[in-house]
């Protein structure tokens, strides 16, 4: 199996996100030019959205009237449902081609707001 390892960086301290490589995170923490304590580590699931955008960890997504996270946890990609929901499987291969992305849960939090989503 051939997987294209790609990373997102989210910096605490400016609130944004940008791509980079592994070794560009290697290359700042040895040289000091990042505090690793400041940064959340997104990584690529290989997979991509409706709209061919490609999916990473913490990035918040959206199918139907439901809105959830993708997760790592014990070993694999799932979505954690946070908003209506009405899918039983959290198996992310299953959804992401069919979901959006709608943004990062770093990014943009308020998307997990129920009250603000119209969810339950």
């Amino acid at each position: 199996m051939n997987r294209e390892l790609k990373f997102r960086v989210y910096s605490k301290r400016y609130g944004m996100s940008e791509p980079c490589s592994i070794f560009d995170l290697q290359i700042m923490d040895e040289e000091g030019l990042t505090d690793m304590s400041q940064v959340e580590i997104m990584q690529y699931t290989g997979l991509n959205d409706k709209n061919g955008e490609n999916g990473f960890e913490s990035d918040i997504i959206k199918e139907g009237n439901s809105i959830g996270v993708i997760t790592f946890v014990d070993g694999s990609f799932i979505i954690d449902w946070v908003i209506n929901k009405d899918f039983w499987s959290y198996t992310l291969k299953f959804h992401l081609s069919s979901a959006k992305i709608i943004g990062n849960k770093f990014e943009h939090p308020e998307l997990l707001n129920a009250d603000e989503n119209g969810g339950k």
